[in-house]
């Protein structure tokens, strides 16, 4: 079973991130998905990610924050992501996900541009 929305980096601030993972194993959670909520928290679901072979991460920006969305945050997000485009990678913003692959990166900056149309205006 994959839990495909479980926001771990704020659980792991509160309670030991092994022993939660661990009971989630037993409960037949193979695989768990973090979503970024904002730019603020990027690095630390990436490195929950790069720490745990069952942890993946998800960049966007969470609806409640969109408050708070620049056009320099969207850049920054298509910055990272193409950095880190040596393999598939997913973006979650505002509810929307996107598979993105290298090969499709010149696709990816046209959905960038596109979201910085409907969100900023």
């Amino acid at each position: 079973m994959i839990d495909s929305h479980c926001h771990l980096d704020l659980l792991a601030q509160q309670k030991d991130l092994q022993q939660v993972l661990s009971a989630a194993r037993q409960q037949g959670v193979e695989k768990i998905i973090v979503p970024a909520i904002n730019e603020s928290n990027w690095a630390t679901v990436q490195m929950l990610s790069e720490q745990n072979d069952d942890i993946y991460y998800a960049l966007g920006f969470h609806p409640q924050f969109l408050d708070e969305l620049s056009e320099s945050s969207l850049d920054n997000l298509a910055s990272r992501v193409a950095s880190q485009c040596q393999t598939s990678v997913s973006l979650s913003a505002n509810a929307v996900s996107i598979s993105i692959m290298v090969e499709k990166m010149k696709r990816y900056k046209n959905s960038i541009s596109t979201l910085k149309l409907i969100l900023l205006t």
